[in-house]
């Protein structure tokens, strides 16, 4: 795709991307910053490179690129949602939560990974009722990601319901 689109952000943006998901971290931010170049008003590219930030486990630096994102992108969903996932990871619940209603708001229908990451995170605390909100909306998405299936069913084992979860176990694998 680069031999035939060598000046198209786009194609660099999901090359990085895919290189994230071999942790190669090096060469994704060498495409995300042909990517940038290319396009240097791209929120996405911004976010992506946050992204990997924190896929490599530097958080603080993924989160000043955040911040800075939505300085220039207040209206980033993508970057509220990444501050989210950060600030939780950091262990900032309140500030995460914030930030994942925020990219909510900007976008009302949601995404699937949005609603995912509020599930997971009001598990994490035991929240059973509002996890099982953000998981049923998760449900109702088109592009169900794998992690939606192993969420769900931990939601049901803690909420005593070990024969759904099985059921929900035999669904995914089908």
């Amino acid at each position: 795709a680069l031999a035939l689109n060598p000046n198209y952000a786009i194609t660099y943006l999901w090359y990085g991307n895919l290189l994230i998901g071999e942790a190669n971290y090096v060469r994704a931010l060498e495409m995300y910053s042909k990517a940038l170049e290319l396009d240097p008003l791209s929120p996405v590219v911004r976010t992506n490179i946050a992204h990997m930030e924190a896929s490599a486990g530097n958080l603080d630096h993924a989160l000043e690129l955040v911040r800075r994102e939505i300085e220039l992108f207040p209206e980033s969903v993508y970057g509220h949602f990444m501050h989210g996932g950060i600030t939780i990871s950091q262990g900032r619940f309140y500030d995460g939560t914030r930030s994942l209603y925020r990219a909510l708001e900007l976008r009302p229908e949601g995404h699937p990974e949005l609603f995912l990451v509020l599930g997971w995170t009001y598990l994490s605390f035991s929240d059973i009722t509002t996890a099982t909100h953000w998981l049923d909306r998760a449900e109702t998405q088109p592009n169900r990601m794998p992690a939606y299936f192993v969420l769900r069913s931990e939601l049901l084992l803690l909420s005593g319901d070990e024969k759904r979860a099985a059921e929900l176990a035999d669904r995914k694998s089908t």
